[in-house]
C-alpha cells in the first residue's frame, strides 16, 4: 500500500508569511490564523513596530479584540501604538482581568488612549492591598478547615483559596499579589 499524504496545515500560498510569523514567537495555528485576516495582520505588525511583545499582541488581537469584532464592534479601529500600551497596562497589573473586556469595548467604540480610558472608567489601579488583606482574612475566616488543612502541608489548596478570593472580588485582585498574601496569612 503506498504511505497516506498528510494533509499541510498551512495552505500554500500564505507558507512563507506563517513562517515569518512563527519567527517571531507565536504558534503554526496562530500565525496562520493571523495571516488569512490583512486587516488583522496588519494591526499585529503595527503593533509590533509600536513595541508590544509578538505573543502578547497576537493573543490581544485573536482572542479579545475578535470576540468585539465577532458581536459587530469596529476592532480594526484600534492602531498599534494603542494595542502596545493596552498590552503594558495589562501586563503590568494596573487593570485587572476582570475589567479588560470593559475597557476593550470602549477603545474600539470610541477611541483615547488606553490609560487615560481605563482611568476616566475607574479601572486604573483598582487592586488595594488593604482590600485584599481583608478578602484574603474573611476568606480565611469562612474555610478554616481547608485553612488547617492547607497548614499540614497540603499545598494544593492554594488554588482553592485563589479562586475562592477571586470571587470575592470579583476578579478585581491581581493573582500574583493575592498568592503572596495568601500565604502569609496561611503560614
Amino acid at each position: 500500500t503506498q504511505p497516506v499524504q498528510s494533509v499541510p496545515v498551512v495552505p500554500a500560498e500564505l507558507r512563507l508569511a506563517v513562517d515569518e510569523v512563527v519567527a517571531n514567537g507565536l504558534s503554526e495555528a496562530d500565525a496562520v490564523r493571523l495571516c488569512r485576516d490583512s486587516a488583522l495582520m496588519a494591526q499585529w505588525e503595527s503593533s509590533l513596530k509600536a513595541g508590544a511583545p509578538p505573543k502578547d499582541a497576537a493573543k490581544l488581537l485573536l482572542n479579545d479584540l475578535r470576540a468585539l469584532h465577532n458581536v459587530g464592534a469596529g476592532s480594526e479601529s484600534l492602531k498599534g501604538a494603542q494595542i502596545a500600551a493596552l498590552i503594558e497596562l495589562l501586563g503590568g497589573g494596573r487593570v485587572a482581568r476582570a475589567d479588560r473586556i470593559a475597557l476593550l469595548s470602549h477603545l474600539v467604540e470610541q477611541g483615547g488612549e488606553p490609560e487615560a480610558v481605563a482611568a476616566e472608567l475607574g479601572v486604573l489601579d483598582r487592586t488595594d492591598s488593604v482590600d485584599l488583606e481583608v478578602v484574603v482574612a474573611q476568606v480565611i475566616a469562612d474555610h478554616p478547615s481547608e485553612a488547617q488543612r492547607y497548614r499540614d502541608g497540603e499545598q494544593r489548596l492554594i488554588g482553592f483559596f485563589v479562586g475562592a478570593c477571586m470571587r470575592a472580588s470579583q476578579g478585581r485582585a491581581d493573582a500574583r499579589v493575592l498568592q503572596q498574601v495568601l500565604r502569609q496569612h496561611l503560614s
